[in-house]
């Protein structure tokens, strides 16, 4: 399904109830097929919208 190189990038955001500064975020993780040393995981402190068209994923790709 996938080849050496690619990259697979999952997320997921979460936020309390009321918004609670501090539970309030989104954590991403990056695996590159084929060479897992270059896994890495990313969190964000705020609302972020990670849907594919937000402006804080459109337009931004992996080059390392």
């Amino acid at each position: 399904m996938f080849t050496n190189g690619d990259i697979i990038y999952q997320w997921i955001t979460y936020a309390d109830a009321d918004q609670t500064a501090g539970y309030v975020g989104a954590v991403g993780c990056k695996i590159e097929v084929g060479d897992f040393t270059k896994t890495k995981a990313d969190q964000w402190d705020t609302v972020v919208n990670m849907a594919s068209n937000s402006t804080d994923v459109a337009g931004k790709k992996w080059y390392k």
